[in-house]
């Protein structure tokens, strides 16, 4: 629990003195009370916020790329540690996620993995070649270099280490915790994973798939065909509830709805090709 006699000061080189991690470097403390706007793009700001010390950590990977690290260390600390993922091609941080766990008490931790581009990009060099490294970074050591740094930075910022530390990631933060649990499992004492992005040879190819279809015939179906296609497939096989359970064992025919006149233009033979072959899926 939070001592505030043996508790650091919120100041970055206070704190840098404190640790001593190879290649881990304390770019900046701040300290954060009620509120918090997040940098990026504009959203409304986070409220309800405890005072915490905002700590902003560069951590170096095996080949020198620089991996940012974001601490939130609450004044009311529960003497836990809670390290929280990312979403899509993003390790994070996802300071929603930072806010919850300080709500709670939590000494909260994430990380960028060395990459803040959602598009995925950081797992190429400029010249084509595998950016191995950094794809290592966000397939399980940036999580593992944020947690080891988080538990130590916390450990000297209020004089004891975690009792106990958690991981709570969903999507590409599901999948961060199962690789925790799979590489590294005296990391965490407990993981939530929910809806882990996994299988990745599979569903990868799936996500490109109708972009390469469409691609392939010229024919890019504009949102309200589209809509057109769901609509009346969820209405063949999907009438009890409005969805579709078990897309294997629906046989309805797109190519029933040539001829149909959508906002976007009337629906053709090449629409319908491209819906039946999306929905056939890679193979």
């Amino acid at each position: 629990m939070s001592d505030a006699a043996s508790q650091l000061a919120c100041d970055a080189a206070t704190i840098q003195a404190a640790v001593s991690i190879p290649g881990a470097t304390v770019d900046g403390a701040t300290t954060v009370s009620g509120s918090f706007t997040a940098p990026g793009p504009p959203s409304p700001p986070l409220a309800g916020l405890p005072s915490l010390c905002s700590v902003t950590l560069t951590q170096l990977d095996s080949a020198g790329n620089p991996i940012h690290i974001f601490l939130w260390l609450p004044d009311n600390w529960n003497g836990r540690f809670q390290g929280v993922g990312g979403a899509g091609f993003l390790c994070g941080p996802l300071y929603s996620e930072l806010a919850n766990g300080v709500v709670s008490g939590y000494a909260t931790g994430a990380t960028d993995c060395g990459s803040e581009d959602p598009t995925g990009s950081f797992a190429l060099n400029k010249d084509g070649t595998l950016n191995t490294a950094l794809i290592d970074d966000f397939a399980y050591t940036g999580i593992h270099d944020m947690t080891v740094d988080g538990k130590a930075f916390t450990q000297a910022y209020y004089g004891s280490g975690p009792g106990y530390a958690y991981f709570n990631g969903c999507s590409t933060g599901g999948r961060e915790g199962l690789m925790e649990a799979q590489r590294f499992p005296t990391d965490y004492n407990g993981i939530v994973s929910a809806a882990p992005a996994i299988n990745w040879t599979k569903f990868i190819p799936a996500e490109i798939w109708p972009e390469l279809v469409m691609l392939q015939s010229n024919d890019f179906l504009p949102s309200c065909k589209e809509a057109a296609f769901t609509d009346a497939v969820t209405v063949a096989c999907g009438g009890v509830d409005g969805v579709i359970q078990a897309p294997g064992s629906c046989h309805w025919n797109p190519f029933d709805l040539v001829g149909t006149v959508t906002p976007c233009g009337t629906i053709t033979s090449t629409d319908a090709d491209d819906v039946e072959k999306i929905w056939d899926g890679p193979h």
